[in-house]
């Protein structure tokens, strides 16, 4: 089942890209272009998606 999130991208002063998820506790990942902060993304929320091995 696919899990819907809000997300909030912004430029900080020094031109790097910051984006906040609300849903995971306000998360923020923080990178110099769009694309590596799109990719930084991708594996926060993969790795707070995928259920821990016991």
């Amino acid at each position: 089942m696919a899990k819907e999130f809000s997300l909030t991208i912004e430029q900080d002063e020094e031109g790097h890209w910051v984006a906040i998820v609300p849903e995971l506790q306000g998360y923020r990942v923080q990178a110099e272009s769009l694309e590596e902060l799109m990719s930084k993304l991708k594996e926060v929320l993969e790795s707070c998606l995928t259920p821990e091995e016991e």
